[in-house]
């Protein structure tokens, strides 16, 4: 994991209010210390504006939440919209390598 993005015990009581579930300090910690912060955070660094961003992060820990059984599977509060997937960093940009033609 590097410096570049973090994920904090607020963005998961996020995901947990949305579904209505409330936790303990404590069991928030732990759930928090579960999640894979590679993943989300290599899914973040996908996107270039911050509201992509957030969103990517919310998406990837309400789904991993899901698949631990910490909420329910199914009923996805926090989803990627078509904006926020036609913000992704392409690899291709400024790259104008090609046009010597």
């Amino acid at each position: 994991m590097t410096d570049a993005w973090e994920t904090t015990t607020d963005d998961v009581l996020t995901v947990l209010n949305g579904h209505g579930i409330k936790v303990s300090a404590e069991r928030l910690e732990e759930i928090h210390g579960d999640l894979d912060h590679d993943a989300i955070e290599e899914g973040v660094l996908y996107y270039c504006s911050m509201d992509a961003q957030t969103n990517s992060m919310l998406d990837d820990i309400e789904n991993q939440l899901m698949e631990s059984g910490v909420i329910p599977k199914g009923d996805k509060k926090f989803v990627m919209t078509e904006e926020d997937e036609d913000d992704f960093e392409s690899d291709d940009e400024g790259d104008d390598e090609d046009d010597d033609d």
